[in-house]
């Protein structure tokens, strides 16, 4: 089975919504350049002791990166989508990362019909935000662009959906 198809199953599992027709991994809006901040601060401070030292450093440096992102949001996001319904939904083993989430808990749950949402691409990555306009709330959430993350085909089901905005392309890191 592959990984996109494995999403929407973890996905119609958590929520016993067999409607989900697509899923896609994100992280809170601002975890990759904080990650990306860290992991060079790390590398320049472990790079003092030596070349090993650098290695650790970097890796530790982008850890704390990503887990200091200020969101509320937890730092590995699962959004699902049926023709209705946005989930949010985080892996249970908050340890888990987006290539093996294992099972998923949601812990939101939208009516498309109340969202709006604004798109861009950076150099690295694909963003939305979404304001639910019946409640005012707002959440942020990133994808990158590059490797195996699969937020792509959620975005192009969200773009489509209610919207005739198409992304917004930003040539800025």
């Amino acid at each position: 089975m592959d990984r996109k198809q494995r999403l929407i199953d973890l996905s119609r599992d958590a929520t016993g919504d067999d409607g989900i027709i697509v899923a896609g991994d994100f992280s809170p809006k601002g975890t990759y350049w904080k990650s990306m901040t860290g992991a060079v601060a790390g590398g320049l401070v472990g790079g003092q002791a030596g070349t090993e030292a650098a290695s650790v450093g970097a890796a530790a440096g982008g850890t704390l990166g990503t887990y200091a992102q200020s969101s509320q949001l937890p730092p590995v996001v699962i959004l699902a989508a049926t023709e209705q319904t946005l989930y949010l939904l985080s892996p249970e083993n908050r340890h888990n990362g987006a290539a093996n989430p294992g099972p998923l808990v949601p812990f939101g749950e939208l009516a498309l019909e109340h969202l709006s949402f604004e798109f861009k691409q950076r150099l690295m990555t694909r963003t939305v935000e979404i304001t639910d306009e019946s409640t005012g709330r707002q959440f942020g959430f990133e994808g990158e662009r590059l490797g195996v993350h699969h937020m792509n085909d959620l975005l192009d089901f969200l773009v489509h959906h209610g919207t005739t905005a198409e992304p917004e392309d930003e040539a800025k890191a």
